[in-house]
């Protein structure tokens, strides 16, 4: 279950291939979705700070990090394995001797900034397939969204996993309304998501509120902060009403 819902194991070359660049060319559609996140500003990006939260069918998670994407290094706080609270910090790059804690908080991290950061990685993850067809219902509430569907490829590094798909329901800006995850090795297992609660960090833009109704599963992301390049002060992840000052 945990797999089909957080991706734990996302794999890792994810975390290792320079941000901005892509293995190989992505398809156009799945380009013009990571630019409308902002793509083209991540290479700026030193640090970035989010906690991710949680409610599992009634068990809550909480996981705190800062991601020195820079030096590739990522610092955890949150519970261990006995359920008390720690802090640590951890290497992203492959290296001996990783302990069995360790290995769980890279799993954790894979997941949790997958579901903050999936449209970059629509370019990051490449190759990917995609199709576009058009205008197709919403699948959690009325209304049509821009319906682009992608396939993972068939080699192990992948996560999601090979011949996984996921079913983008986008808006006229190219931002993700709702999607959809179905799992090869389920077939009759999907995975309805909204995306909601839009904020800007500088020019990055992240959906911070997730609903799976039918599992009745919530995630959410607080206290997102980026630390851009050349500035002194991190940006913190603000709504468009917080930015034009209507509160």
């Amino acid at each position: 279950m945990e797999r089909s819902i957080f991706w734990a194991a996302v794999f890792s070359a994810a975390l290792l291939i320079r941000p901005g660049m892509a293995a190989e060319d992505p398809p156009d559609v799945l380009h013009a979705i990571a630019q409308a996140y902002g793509l083209e500003v991540f290479s700026q990006v030193e640090a970035l700070c989010f906690t991710f939260n949680g409610d599992l069918q009634g068990d809550s998670v909480r996981r705190e990090w800062i991601w020195d994407v820079a030096h590739a290094r990522v610092t955890y706080k949150g519970q261990d394995l006995d359920g008390a609270l720690t802090v640590r910090t951890i290497s992203l790059r492959p290296h001996q001797g990783t302990s069995e804690f360790e290995q769980r908080i890279q799993d954790w991290f894979s997941g949790d900034q997958y579901w903050l950061l999936f449209p970059l990685h629509l370019v990051w993850d490449a190759p990917l397939d995609a199709e576009a067809d058009g205008l197709k219902a919403l699948p959690l509430s009325e209304g049509l969204g821009h319906h682009v569907v992608i396939r993972y490829p068939n080699v192990p590094r992948h996560r999601p996993g090979a011949g996984d798909q996921l079913e983008l329901f986008l808006d006229g800006n190219n931002q993700i309304i709702q999607w959809v995850y179905r799992q090869k090795s389920l077939p009759k297992f999907s995975l309805a998501s909204t995306w909601q609660d839009y904020s800007h960090a500088g020019p990055l833009v992240f959906a911070l509120s997730h609903e799976c109704p039918r599992q009745k599963i919530r995630i959410w992301f607080t206290n997102v902060l980026v630390k851009y390049r050349g500035d002194q002060q991190w940006a913190r992840a603000r709504s468009p009403e917080q930015l034009a000052g209507k509160f």
